[in-house]
């Protein structure tokens, strides 16, 4: 499911369904284990899961696994036991899953390309470290992550290219102004 896809039908939008889903019940596991809780309140697993499914893939087949990956982690992971959520915060999250699975998955199908790794490698490294600063006592927990998501980034995009180094700066800062805006949205629907 992985490699490298050339036409739409190769979307496989049940496989990208069910990742989804697996990655939205990951994270509402992580909920509920205190060792590992902080990354159910991060991005990164769902910015990896993205990466994963659109790298070297067409604009159609991306964006549809993109969009339908995130929609299925989103009802996942606030499907699960425990969790109230309004409608109102539902709706706002289910939105920014589609919006993201279109932006995500339109800049990660150029992934091995160096801007394109280095948006995604910025993302994780940013979101690891909002959370991180916010909390300091979970930084080994995010850091262990943040660690395997990058081996992974770079197993997808190898060979990468030297460049990407160059964009990371760039493609972090932007990235925790990203990583930042979804609190910040639901914060003023409060």
């Amino acid at each position: 499911m992985l490699g490298s896809v050339r036409y739409p039908s190769e979307a496989r939008p049940v496989l990208a369904a069910a990742w989804g889903v697996l990655s939205g019940a990951v994270g509402a596991a992580a909920a509920s284990m205190a060792v590992v809780r902080p990354l159910a309140h991060t991005v990164g697993l769902w910015v990896l899961l993205v990466a994963l499914l659109c790298a070297r893939t067409t604009r159609v087949v991306a964006l549809t696994r993109a969009v339908i990956a995130l929609v299925g982690a989103v009802i996942t992971f606030y499907g699960v036991p425990g969790f109230h959520l309004g409608t109102g915060k539902l709706a706002l999250w289910l939105l920014l899953a589609v919006a993201a699975g279109l932006v995500l998955g339109e800049a990660f199908r150029h992934i091995p390309y160096p801007l394109a790794t280095a948006s995604a490698a910025g993302l994780l490294i940013a979101d690891a470290a909002r959370r991180g600063l916010h909390y300091p006592h979970q930084v080994p927990v995010l850091a262990t992550f943040l660690l395997v998501t990058l081996a992974a980034l770079w197993w997808r995009s190898r060979p990468v290219h030297p460049r990407a180094a160059r964009y990371l700066p760039m493609t972090t800062a932007v990235g925790y102004a990203l990583v930042s805006a979804p609190d910040f949205m639901e914060d003023l629907i409060r």
